[in-house]
């Protein structure tokens, strides 16, 4: 793709009640990135249960998305979280993008709006998490900014020993 395609990338914020729109786009891009051992995790938890999401357009069809979350995050006992969290944060849920569209900055331009979003609100730090062995993401986030800053074991909640999940956190952007 050229940097003039690129330049036709348009970020649009959906609300809840505009997820249906797209919802059969949104969950093509998501079944295209499943990575394996998080099968768990593939249901639609991170269109439905997110508080808004970016898309990524380009010609009308949906290239990529960014699932948002503003929350305040209260750890649980035992989460051996190594940061403090502040209280106004942003979870990212998930970022994807379409097979035919990765390595074109497609991905930073989605985070690069996420931030400049919690910017506008006054959020001060920007958190997500990442599964273990997702080496890509590792070198995405940590590429844009982001620490890894603790681990999150998902044997207690859900049974599967020997899952670990990375936390990544930004708070300077």
């Amino acid at each position: 793709m050229s940097e003039n395609k690129l330049e036709k990338i348009e970020i649009r914020k959906i609300e809840k009640e505009q997820f249906n729109k797209y919802k059969e786009e949104l969950e093509r891009i998501h079944n295209e990135n499943v990575f394996p051992n998080n099968g768990y995790l593939m249901d639609e938890d991170y269109i439905t249960n997110a508080d808004f999401i970016f898309v990524a357009l380009l010609n009308n069809k949906v290239v990529g998305y960014a699932s948002i979350n503003t929350l305040v995050y209260e750890p649980d006992e035992g989460d051996n979280l190594w940061i403090t969290i502040e209280k106004n944060n942003i979870q990212i849920k998930q970022i994807a993008i379409s097979k035919e569209f990765q390595g074109l900055k497609i991905g930073t331009i989605l985070l690069n709006k996420t931030k400049e979003y919690a910017k506008s609100k006054g959020i001060n730090n920007i958190y997500l998490y990442t599964l273990g062995d997702n080496k890509k993401a590792h070198k995405f986030y940590e590429r844009n900014g982001f620490k890894k800053s603790g681990t999150w074991s998902a044997d207690e909640y859900i049974g599967i020993k020997d899952f670990q999940s990375y936390f990544f956190a930004n708070n300077k952007f």
